[in-house]
C-alpha cells in the first residue's frame, strides 16, 4: 500500500528499482520522524493511514469500498482530489476534523445514553 501512495502504483518487491527503493526508504524514514515527534508531545500520529482508519470506523465503511470512499469524501472535504502521499498535515487536520464531526454526531448520543 505504500509502494503504491507514494510511486503511484503497485510494484513487485523484487522489482523495484533502486530509486524506487531510496524514495520508499526516504518516505519511511519521514514518517518514522514525524511520529516520533507526535509520540513525544503527546499526540497520536496523523498520517494519511491512520485518518483513513478514523474515517473507515466512523462511517462504517466496508474495505471494499474505503478507498473510494475516501477519494470522494477527500475531494468533498478538501475542494480537490489530492493523492494519499500528497496528503499534508493541513489537509490531513481537515479530514480529520470533519471525521471528529461526525463521530461525535453518532457517538455522543450513545455515550450520553449509556451513563
Amino acid at each position: 500500500m505504500l509502494g503504491a501512495n507514494v510511486l503511484g502504483e503497485a510494484i513487485a518487491d523484487d522489482a523495484l528499482s533502486a530509486d524506487q527503493l531510496a524514495r520508499l526508504h526516504g518516505r519511511l524514514i519521514g514518517e518514522q520522524k514525524r511520529a516520533a515527534e507526535q509520540a513525544a508531545a503527546g499526540t497520536p500520529a496523523r498520517t494519511p493511514e491512520t485518518v483513513k482508519a478514523f474515517y473507515a470506523k466512523t462511517y462504517k465503511i466496508k474495505p471494499a469500498d474505503c478507498e473510494r470512499n475516501w477519494q470522494t469524501f477527500t475531494k468533498g472535504v478538501l475542494g480537490q482530489s489530492v493523492p494519499d502521499d500528497r496528503l499534508t498535515a493541513e489537509h490531513l487536520t481537515k479530514l480529520n476534523y470533519a471525521i471528529s464531526q461526525q463521530y461525535q454526531r453518532t457517538h455522543t448520543p450513545k455515550m450520553e445514553a449509556a451513563s
